[in-house]
């Protein structure tokens, strides 16, 4: 009778008469094993494999004979674990524990396996016996009693051990990096009423809604989670500041003021927040914890269905903040937006070049506001494509007028916000302020940021163009703050540099901004584009200006922003 591999390598040393009944035993037995079996020789080629194995794997006996388990590798161990384990069967013949297998699907699997040396009569290796048992069954329930350790069962949420030890990763990343974080505390105004008038079924049904409404307003980085009752939690990965987890908090209060809607309840359930920032309220998990609760009792105190700040001074400037939100949607609509003009000078003539279109809100108790404190509100709100569309229309408009008056104002130039930029109607708008006003295009210039075209695609270089074609003016505003390819700036259908005001006030004290002005100048006359220096406020950094050879200036050495400039009754059309 002919043996097989796996045969001769396990009873090499039997009596043929005796052993012909013994090798059919064991391979019977072998066969019916439940547990996957491999027998290798010495050089860890496989000699033999039974039933089981071949069910766990995918892979037939035929195709893994001769061949050495790293056909099996997942790629989920690294070098070291198989060094040791190794290093194990070496030293003690036996090596066992849990591991990764690809099936020859690619179906990834975890087993037990245990590996024993097999040594003839002189102690020598001769083969490796493997024996392995399918876990998954057992590590799926390892895993799902792990996630019910750290979830909450009702809403599936990270709960409060989870929820601290991010807080807890998160705070050495802030700390690392250096940047803010925020913890955000919300607490349902008389959700008990819920309970006990339609019942707990209903309760937590409406908690599961909650749950996935609150999903919905926070980002992907951020940890929501649900420590107890109608307790809810946000860790705000990164922020830039109070007014970000502001906006963030005032997200998720919206967010549950909407109705609930369930069967025949509809459900208004308005809710508190609470907010510390780290590093200004605390440094540590539980320092940021405890203030954030803090805060939350504070809001319920004000009144429920309030946000506060743990400290007094961020609640005012998040109440400021908010309430100036809400005032600016209204502001178009009262027409309480206005604009400033800041004519562009020839420096050596005194001859206005040009003139910049600046908004304004006229605040109906704060008087007049400058951007700075509203553009990043409207920014935030999503109200900056409403607000650019109404300053282009009435810059157009009031160039009209100064034309039909004789005024002469060279260029009327308009800021132009990123997300015009990229929203993929800046043309039609263009179009539209033009056509309305009457204003011819040779007196239309548009001002977008360097920052603006860091991400330009092919639809704004498109856009561009069709604007550029319109005859109207086109020119990167505080040029040299930002990251802007050559190429890019080659490639844009460009009219004019500005250089930022910063390089320009630098001048007279700094060799190195006194450099960077030289060189944006040497590539602006590369590439053929007109010049103006902003933030022009002394007569040295005008002369030093003119040294280099820039010919128009704006600043406060000519003229400050004012909403009725007195402008030359001078014919003329404007320089290309």
């Amino acid at each position: 009778m002919r043996r097989s591999p796996m045969e001769r390598a396990a009873v090499p040393d039997r009596k043929p008469e005796r052993a012909a009944v013994g090798e059919w035993q064991l391979g019977e037995v072998l066969h019916h094993l439940q547990d996957g079996v491999m027998v290798t020789d010495a050089e860890t080629r496989i000699l033999y494999v039974n039933r089981a194995f071949t069910l766990m794997t995918g892979y037939g006996e035929e195709e893994v004979l001769g061949e050495t388990p790293r056909i099996l590798q997942s790629g989920r161990h690294e070098a070291d674990f198989y060094r040791a384990m190794w290093g194990a069967i070496r030293e003690d013949g036996l090596w066992s524990g849990e591991i990764w297998h690809r099936r020859k699907d690619g179906a990834e699997h975890a087993k037990r396996l245990t590996i024993n040396a097999i040594p003839d009569g002189r102690g020598i290796t001769r083969n490796y016996l493997g024996v392995f048992s399918d876990i998954s069954d057992l590590m799926r329930s390892r895993r799902e009693l792990e996630h019910l350790a750290s979830h909450d069962p009702l809403t599936g949420l990270p709960n409060w051990l989870l929820f601290k030890d991010r807080v807890g990763h998160a705070l050495e990343r802030a700390e690392r990096l250096g940047h803010q974080l925020a913890l955000v505390f919300l607490d349902v105004d008389h959700f008990k009423d819920i309970n006990e008038s339609l019942g707990h079924s209903i309760g937590d049904r409406l908690l599961r809604r909650m749950a996935e409404r609150l999903k919905e307003g926070v980002r992907t980085e951020d940890t929501l989670a649900r420590l107890a009752g109608d307790r809810f939690n946000v860790c705000l990965e990164r922020v830039e500041g109070a007014e970000e987890a502001l906006v963030s908090a005032r997200r998720l209060h919206l967010a549950m003021a909407e109705p609930f809607q369930l069967g025949p309840h509809s459900l208004h359930l308005p809710c508190s927040i609470g907010i510390s920032m780290f590093p200004r309220d605390g440094t540590t998990v539980e320092a940021l914890m405890r203030n954030a609760d803090s805060a939350l009792h504070s809001a319920k105190e004000a009144g429920r269905n309030a946000i506060r700040f743990y400290t007094e001074e961020l609640t005012r400037r998040a109440d400021h903040r908010l309430r100036m939100a809400q005032e600016l949607r209204k502001a178009l609509d009262r027409d309480q937006l206005i604009l400033f003009y800041q004519p562009q000078v020839e420096m050596v003539s005194g001859r206005v070049a040009g003139v910049e279109a600046l908004v304004r809100w006229s605040h109906p108790e704060e008087g007049i506001l400058g951007p700075a404190s509203f553009i990043p509100l409207a920014e935030e709100m999503g109200l900056m494509s409403d607000v650019g569309r109404w300053v282009l229309r009435m810059a157009c408009r009031q160039g009209q007028a100064w034309l039909e008056d004789g005024r002469h104002f060279g260029r009327m130039a308009v800021n132009i916000s990123a997300r015009q930029v990229h929203d993929g109607n800046l043309a039609d708008g263009v179009r539209y302020a033009l056509r309305e006003s009457g204003l011819p295009p040779e007196y239309l210039e548009l001002e977008i940021t360097e920052s603006a075209l860091m991400d330009i695609d092919t639809g704004v270089m498109e856009t561009l163009g069709a604007i550029r074609g319109m005859g109207v003016g086109l020119a990167i505003d505080d040029f040299g703050t930002g990251y802007s390819s050559l190429l890019y700036l080659k490639r844009l259908p460009l009219t004019k540099l500005k250089i930022d005001r910063g390089f320009v006030q630098d001048m007279a004290s700094s060799a190195e901004s006194r450099g960077i002005v030289r060189t944006i100048i040497a590539l602006a006359r590369t590439l053929d584009l007109n010049l103006v220096a902003e933030g022009v406020e002394t007569e040295v950094q005008r002369d030093l200006l003119l040294e280099e050879e820039v010919r128009v200036g704006q600043g406060f050495l000519w003229w400050r922003p004012e909403p009725f400039p007195q402008l030359p009754c001078v014919g003329g059309r404007p320089s290309p």
